[in-house]
């Protein structure tokens, strides 16, 4: 859950998942769970989401979503619409302190 979590760019979910993991005794190896294959859509996509998942840890939003805005795999769409969200607070933020900064200015 963990390793998923960070892959699909939800530090703090990863985070939370790895620190209950070691909490918890270790499970004997043939209770894991199976790894998930790799499907056809997601061998497809690997290329364009790595480098995607790149610019989205970087904090560039907007240029990880054109990269994934072709993909069809749901682990790719979920990283492109994530960072079109991301993107957008990103901009809001910055739209909101420039405001502030301009009225500030004024006397």
């Amino acid at each position: 859950v963990a390793e998923r979590s960070r892959e699909r760019g939800l530090q703090h979910s990863g985070k939370w998942a790895s620190e209950l993991a070691f909490a918890l005794d270790p499970l004997p190896l043939n209770e894991l769970p199976p790894v998930p294959e790799l499907t056809e859509e997601d061998a497809c996509d690997l290329d364009a989401y790595t480098l995607a998942k790149s610019y989205f840890d970087l904090k560039e939003y907007d240029r990880a979503a054109y990269f994934l805005r072709n993909c069809k795999s749901p682990k790719a769409y979920f990283l492109y619409m994530y960072s079109r969200y991301l993107s957008g607070e990103k901009k809001k933020d910055d739209e909101t302190v420039d405001s502030l900064g301009k009225e500030a200015k004024v006397p």
